[in-house]
Order: structure tokens, then sequence, then C-alpha cells
């Protein structure tokens, strides 16, 4: 970024300087609600600070039992890295950071004067949906008397700022209620309420028939008008990811914003506990989302903080049950995983990169380095050559280099020195091969080469891609880039997928979501039934769904079970609700499994104390037809559909 001048990052509408949104991880003894509070200054001056660093202030005031919580985000300027090597009292606190891509500025923000939770059993199991939209109007969201079970609705994108947050857009139960009573359909209710405005640009969830959010809550905490009465509250809190950070995943980092969506809805969740005087509340939450870049050990801050964050709501005599659930990926096929022996011979071993034409995103490759035992010394140096033959130099531990078209960088490899605990990471970014802007420089499209070379212990280099492509819906952005191999059999003789590895470097297993590896989270696998009319538990995996393991890390990052998510081999998905109330739509992908999951936890949470990773697994129904662990985890869950059978048929 320095060598860069902040040059890739746009300064935002109405300021003067570069701001950056980061992933915090704190020392250990340090919490996210000193650091909020600017306690690191130690009696300095905040408002000074605050001309450089913004924290959102929800962390000065966390849910129940997250007060030593060491995990939080803030958006800064170039300024704070220079203060985070000289300031002391930020030394002091800051572990580590993960850096994402500027795109919205947060105003100021305040803590929320809160009450006491009372001593008394909780009263709702609240459902907590992460997507990018919902249709908080849909029948299936409301109760028998039509007010909404929407209690929290936070559109991170929003304008006017949620007040402990300082940005996006937060709508209530209570708005919901009333733009209904004045609307005469739900497309009212959206424009009355500034969701679907046609005038302003952008991409509009709710003007669209498929909706991969309404689909995905629907799927978890959808039920029947009906069959809820007007004094069952529920509730659900959904949280819409922002438009860009969706639609270009290659260039804008998901954490930030998933850290602070999983923090607003627990504090929302304690709001709706405080006016329902009832103890703390038992959540859910679905984050239907994966990314295909990370360790895949579960060192990843994201993971870091929801590992943390369910220990404590489970720790102590009072536990509040959290849970949740993850998609495993849809990229078992999609060659974004390769994994090489390099050998301390000082011959070198190559990754071929396919870089896609016309990519308005950037590429970045990430090159890990696992050692065979804790002692071993790998001594590796790595060099990138792009389609036409131009190479940058050798590039050892703690150096850097790249390929230019004139005087700006089109290429930026970088290997450096670990922080102590850290994997040896090595990261490859490749500038987008089209823009808009003529003046722009433009990478190659083609075959670029990675040679890695070691004189040190023999050691496994892994490797993974990051996510190009936006999700289905969203207007095309990135290009997906890939691996190539000559040794990788795409097809069999037949003509069929091939869905086992071979000796070829690209592998399909360890295709796991990066952010799905954690030791708390549930991951949902995919299913499908092998033909149409096989028996409801007859399943077989996905043929894109991803999968463990990983090699060098401990055991149990694979999914933890699988769902339906595709009804057959000729029929695409499995039925949901589209955007507006009575229509069906058919969606598939890991997307699908992960809420129909969460369904579970949502309804064994109502009769137990809790709905853990292990009280999912043992729900679970294994079945030979699936692989165990590495694709199948430990069974299937089944969920009956949203679509009653007899009713809406295929």
């Amino acid at each position: 970024l320095k060598d860069t001048s902040f040059g890739y990052f746009s300064v935002q509408a109405g300021e003067d300087r570069v701001w950056l949104p980061i992933l915090i991880e704190l020392h250990q003894g340090k919490t996210a609600m000193e650091f909020a509070g600017y306690a690191w200054l130690h009696g300095g001056d905040i408002a000074a600070a605050r001309q450089w660093i913004r924290i959102p202030a929800m962390y000065a005031a966390p849910p129940v039992k997250l007060e030593t919580g060491r995990y939080c985000t803030a958006i800064v300027t170039p300024e704070f890295f220079s203060q985070l090597d000289e300031n002391a009292g930020l030394q002091e606190f800051v572990e580590r950071i993960e850096i994402g891509a500027s795109y919205q500025v947060p105003g100021p923000s305040f803590p929320v004067e809160l009450g006491t939770l009372v001593s008394a059993p909780h009263k709702h199991v609240v459902g907590g949906i992460i997507d990018d939209g919902c249709a908080f109007a849909l029948d299936r969201f409301t109760r028998s008397d039509g007010s909404s079970r929407v209690a929290y609705f936070w559109d991170q994108d929003g304008p006017g700022g949620v007040p402990d947050v300082g940005y996006g857009r937060e709508t209530t139960d209570a708005a919901i209620d009333a733009s209904r009573a004045l609307a005469s359909d739900e497309s009212e209710i959206y424009r009355r309420l500034q969701f679907l405005d046609f005038g302003a640009t952008g991409f509009k969830a709710l003007g669209r028939r498929v909706s991969h959010g309404t689909a995905a809550t629907d799927i978890a905490f959808g039920l029947p008008r009906n069959s809820v009465g007007p004094t069952k509250r529920m509730p659900i809190i959904a949280v819409k990811f922002p438009n860009r950070v969706t639609e270009n995943p290659a260039d804008f980092e998901l954490d930030p914003w998933a850290i602070d969506a999983l923090f607003y809805i627990l504090l929302r969740a304690d709001a709706i506990a405080r006016q329902d005087r009832c103890g703390p509340l038992p959540v859910v939450v679905n984050m239907s989302y994966g990314l295909i870049h990370g360790p895949h050990d579960g060192t990843r801050i994201l993971e870091k903080a929801i590992d943390q964050w369910i220990t404590l709501r489970e720790a102590g005599p009072n536990p509040v049950p959290l849970t949740v659930v993850l998609p495993a990926g849809n990229w078992y096929l999609d060659r974004v995983h390769a994994q090489i022996e390099v050998p301390g011979t000082g011959v070198s071993k190559r990754f071929t990169l396919r870089v896609p034409p016309d990519n308005p995103a950037s590429s970045w490759t990430y090159l890990y380095i696992r050692r065979h035992h804790p002692g071993d010394n790998p001594i590796l140096a790595v060099q990138v050559t792009d389609p036409s033959g131009r190479s940058t130099a050798w590039v050892p531990i703690g150096k850097k280099d790249d390929l230019k078209i004139g005087s700006a960088a089109v290429c930026a490899l970088y290997y450096p020195t670990p922080s102590p605990g850290d994997h040896d990471l090595i990261l490859l970014w490749i500038a987008p091969t089209v823009a808009l802007d003529a003046t722009a420089a433009l990478a190659r499209s083609g075959s670029w080469t990675i040679d890695v070379r070691n004189t040190g212990d023999p050691c496994i280099v892994e490797s993974w891609l990051r996510r190009g492509e936006a999700p289905a819906g969203h207007p095309p952005f990135g290009r997906q880039a890939r691996f190539d191999d000559a040794a990788y059999e795409k097809y069999d003789v037949a003509g069929r997928l091939v869905e086992t590895d071979n000796a070829s470097h690209i592998k399909r297993y360890g295709t796991l979501s990066g952010i799905a590896t954690g030791d708390k989270s549930v991951v949902a696998g995919g299913a499908r039934r092998h033909v149409q009319h096989d028996p409801p538990r007859k399943y077989r995996a996905a043929s894109y769904s991803g999968a463990g393991p990983v090699v060098g890390v401990g055991s149990g990052r694979d999914p933890d079970v699988t769902a339906l998510c595709e009804e057959g081999q000729t029929l695409h998905g499995v039925l949901t609700r589209g955007t507006y109330s009575g229509s069906t739509v058919a969606v598939n992908g890991t997307s699908v499994a992960a809420p129909k999951v969460a369904h579970a936890a949502w309804r064994l949470l109502a009769t137990s104390p809790h709905a853990d990773r292990s009280d999912i697994r043992k729900r679970a129904k294994p079945d030979p037809a699936i692989p165990a662990k590495q694709r199948g985890g430990d069974g299937a869950i089944v969920v009956p559909p949203v679509a009653p059978s007899g009713k809406i048929s295929r």
C-alpha cells in the first residue's frame, strides 16, 4: 500500500484523504471495549485521533457476555500505519490487522444507552441473516395479523448512518409496519422506505425476481404467515452487505463488514430482550457467503472472532447460545486450489495461472508454506513470469518485486517476513486486464507462471486464488482466474465430470471456503439427489460443494454436515420463495444448504439449551453415497421443503 502511495484506493466524496476499513485482533488481556473507548491514547486527544482512526462506538458497549472480546473493526487513514510504528499505546493493544478496500467512510458514532438485561428465561430464538438483501415485507416474514417479524434490517449501503455504527441505514419493524399500513403492495413498501428507487444507480436486490438474501432468509427462518400468531415474536435480524463489496470480491475484502454485521445482530438481539423484559436471547446466524483465499486453518481474524464470541457466549453458569452457519463454498471443480511438494534441492517447481481476458478486477494468488515438521527451515524464493515472457527477480523472504508498464505496476510479488506464529505467505497481485480508462496500465491475459525454488528443508507450497466473480444476480464485474495443468482431468472417457483428484497439483480437496475453517462455526456442504425420485435421504455430494481436508492442519476442516441443494441431475436447485409473496423460484449452491442447517439449529434451540457444532453433527443422517468427512461431514440434515408437496411442483 505504501509503495503505491495508496493509489489503488479512491478518495470518498466529501473527503480529502483515503480511508481504509481494517479488522483488528488485540493482544491477550486487551478488549475491544477498551480499544473503542480510546484507552490506548492514555488520556490523549480523542478528537485528534479520530482524524485518522474511527472505531464504531458499538464496540464500546458490547452485547451480553462479549465484554472481554478482542476483535473489532475501524476505518483509518494512511496515518494509522505510521502511528502503528510509533505510537506505544497502539502497539500495546494491536496484535495484528487485516486490511479491507476503501468504500464507505463512517460518520461519527456514539454508544447507545443500554439498560440491564433481566435475569429471566428467554422468550425467543433470534434468526440472524447476513447476505446481499432481504425482502423484509414477504408474507413468510410476517405474523397472522400482518406485523413484521423482521425486527431490524441494517443496509450497510444505506445513507444516514446507524447511531452506534456510523454508517448504513437501519429499518425497524415499526417502520416496516407503518409503511405497510400506507402501501397498496410490497413494491410500494420498499419505495416508501427508499429501498427501490430506480432513479438512483446501483444494484437493487428487491427489484429482481430472485434475491439471494431473500431465498436464504426464507429457507432459514421463513414460516407460513398463518402459523405465527400475533403474540409470537419469532424475530429476524437481517444485514445487507454493501453492493460494491459483494459485486467485486477481488478488490473489496468482505471480512470487516461481516464482523460488524455479526456484532450488530448480537446487539439488537439484546435490544429485543430488553423490550420484552426477558433474559439474553439465543441467536442463530446464517451467512451464505464464502471466500476462496485464506490459510484454511482457522487463523483468519474473522474465523477467530467468530470462535471467540461463540466461546464467550457459551461460557459460565448462564450460557447464551450462538450458532453461526457458513456454506462450504462452490469451488470444488473450479481449479482454484493447488499444492506442490518443493524439495530442498534448489530445483524450481511451477504453478501455471490462467488470467482471464476482459477482467476489470484484480487477480490475486496466495501461496502458503507448510512445513513437514515444526523445526523445519525451508528457504524459498519465488519468481513470476507474464504471458509475454517478462519476469520478476527471484524474490526471497522479506523482499518484493514488480512488473511495470511505464511507471505503473501491473504485477506485484511480495514475500513478507511473517509475524511470530503466522504462516509464511507469498502474495501475487495482477492488475485488471481491461478498463474503461484508456490511460490505465493493464496486465496481459493468458498463462502466467509462478516458479518456487527451495534451498532449505522440503516443504509443501499450497496456493489458493482469490474469488473473482460476483454472486449470481449481481452485475458481472470480475472474472475468475484459475490454475492450469496438463495432468488435470476435468472429464472422464464418457464425458462426465471427474470428482476425484489425480497426480495433478491442482486439487479439488482443500476447496472449503476460506472463512469456514474455524473451530466453532457450523459448515454446510451441498447434496443432491442422484435421480429425481430418490428417497428423501438418498443423496450424493453436489459436484461443486467445497471439501476438506487441508494438508498440514488439524482434523475437522471439512463440512460438518450436508443438506439438499439440488433436486436431481436434471432439476436445478431447490424451491423457495422469490422476492415477492406468492412467487416460487429454484435456487442452488451451498448457499442453500447453509440456511437449511440454520433452520435445523433454530428449531433445535426452541427446545434445547444449545445447538452447537456437535449438536448439529449428531442430528445428521450418514449416507453411504457421500464420502465421509471430506465431502459429507457427519451426514445430511433433512429439512422439510419450503414449497409444500402437492401444491407447487416441478
